[in-house]
C-alpha cells in the first residue's frame, strides 16, 4: 500500500486537488470515503469530470474502503485518500490503515452551523471534529494546513488548540 497523501476536503476533488496536489504527488488514484457520496450517481459523475483523466478514481463507502486497502487491492498505485469528515480517518487508523499526517483541505465550509468553530477562513470544527482530531494527534498523526503543495505547511492541531 502507497499512501502518498491523506486529506480532508468537504468538497472531495476539485480544482485545487486536480491542478496542485495531484499532479506534484504524482497520484494514480484518488480514493474518496464517503457513504453518501458513494451513493449518489451525480455526485460520482460530477468528482470523475474533476478529476484529471490519467487518475483513476474510486469512490467508495467506509467498510469497502477498508477491506480494498487491507487486502492490497491497489498494489503500488500512489494513492491519495480524500474524506470530508476526520471520523473517518480515526475509524481507517482504528481498522489498521496507517498514516502519519493528514492534509487539511475544507472543512466546515458546507455545514455553518453556529455550533462550528472558525479556525481559519476555509476551516471550522464541531465539537465532534475536535474529539477525532484529539485522537488522531494521540496517535501521532500530524494534521497540517497547506493550501497547495508549495505552501509552507504549518500546524493545524496547535491553530486550533489555540482558538478553541
Amino acid at each position: 500500500m502507497n499512501i502518498v497523501n491523506v486529506r480532508i476536503d468537504e468538497r472531495l476533488v476539485h480544482g485545487i486537488v486536480a491542478t496542485f496536489w495531484i499532479p506534484k504527488l504524482k497520484i494514480d488514484r484518488v480514493i474518496c470515503i464517503d457513504n453518501k457520496s458513494a451513493e449518489e450517481p451525480m455526485i460520482k459523475s460530477a468528482l470523475r469530470m474533476a478529476t484529471p483523466s490519467h487518475v483513476y478514481l474510486s469512490i467508495i463507502p467506509l467498510e469497502k474502503a477498508i477491506n480494498n486497502l487491507k487486502e492490497g487491492k491497489y498494489g503500488n498505485e500512489r494513492l491519495m485518500i480524500i474524506v470530508k469528515t476526520p471520523d473517518i480517518l480515526l475509524n481507517l487508523r482504528d481498522a489498521g490503515i496507517v498514516f502519519n499526517e493528514i492534509v487539511m483541505g475544507n472543512l466546515g465550509i458546507i455545514d455553518k452551523s453556529e455550533e462550528r468553530k472558525s479556525i481559519t477562513n476555509y476551516l471550522s470544527v464541531s465539537k465532534n471534529d475536535i474529539k477525532n482530531f484529539d485522537a488522531l494527534h494521540k496517535l501521532g498523526v500530524s494534521l497540517t494546513i497547506q493550501l497547495i503543495p508549495d505552501d509552507v505547511p504549518s500546524d493545524f492541531y496547535e491553530l486550533m488548540k489555540v482558538k478553541i
